[in-house]
């Protein structure tokens, strides 16, 4: 009985590292990711539009972190229940889960952060197209008004000048 327990424990260890070795190869496909998008923008850049790039990869990140932390959580139980709970099989389930669990705080931590910084940079790029928004109005009602002064300025040279062409005639 004991062989048939070892053969369930080694037999799922071997399907919980393949299905971590999938999620390991899509964290290093959106590592990939991440980069590009640094490259495509400044390292301080903080535009709506590098932001939203950077977030949208570290969703992606941060749901590949999750199903890693799942399936390690299930790999350890399988582990406890195979092998016990002081197997080193079990503790090697244990020490991975712990840091990808932190791993995950970690990543979820700068998620927020940069939806912050976006939610901020949007609200920046509202309240500067209202200011503008508002200058422009401004400028255009001195503009009306500088074109009427001007206008009237027009009005009363071309008045002088007709009364200094009836003065030269008489």
């Amino acid at each position: 009985m004991a062989d048939a327990g070892l053969k369930i424990g080694v037999e799922g260890e071997r399907e919980f590292k393949k299905a971590l070795s999938g999620i390991n190869e899509e964290m290093k496909l959106l590592g990939s990711e991440m980069k590009l998008v640094a490259s495509e923008f400044d390292a301080n850049d903080k535009s709506v539009d590098a932001l939203s790039a950077k977030y949208g990869v570290m969703s992606r990140e941060v749901d590949a972190q999750r199903q890693k932390v799942d399936t390690l959580k299930e790999a350890l139980a399988g582990a406890t229940e195979a092998f016990g709970e002081n197997d080193k099989r079990t503790k090697s389930w244990q020490k991975q889960l712990n840091l990808a669990t932190a791993d995950l705080n970690n990543m979820q931590k700068e998620l927020r952060e940069t939806k912050d910084e976006l939610d901020n940079a949007g609200k920046n790029t509202s309240s500067f197209g209202d200011k503008l928004k508002d200058s422009l109005k401004k400028a255009a009602s001195e503009l009306k008004s500088f074109g009427s002064g001007l206008a009237s300025v027009g009005k009363s040279a071309a008045s002088f000048t007709l009364k200094g062409l009836k003065t030269a005639a008489v």
